[in-house]
């Protein structure tokens, strides 16, 4: 398989050239460390719980259903971003597609 062609990584003012990722591996650990792992973010345990009982109850995407589109829900998806906010992450959350939280959800998200 060919190896894609080097390109500078993506961290701000890093020159270093990468093949196959989009940051150097020193940047990669410092981008991991500064957001934390999902468990440190508050998906932990409880959260899965949480999620499975929500899709369980609501299978089926809001935003297909608000189109008349009938998808299954893989995502559990917050209301509001909460942006590491622990009151706003304990808040009202959703059942979406894939496709709708990547495209839908993320357009509203950017606007606000």
């Amino acid at each position: 398989m060919p190896q894609s062609a080097p390109h500078a990584c993506s961290h701000v003012g890093c020159a270093a050239l990468v093949r196959n990722a989009a940051r150097c591996p020193e940047h990669a650990r410092v981008k991991e460390h500064e957001r934390g792992n999902p468990s440190a973010r508050g998906y932990d345990y409880a959260w899965q719980k949480r999620r499975d009982v929500h899709l369980s109850f609501n299978p089926l995407c809001v935003y297909c259903l608000r189109d008349n589109r009938v998808t299954v829900a893989t995502i559990c998806d917050h209301v509001l971003p909460h942006r590491g906010d622990p009151v706003l992450f304990a808040g009202p959350i959703q059942s979406l597609c894939k496709r709708c939280h990547d495209s839908v959800k993320a357009k509203e998200e950017a606007d606000l």
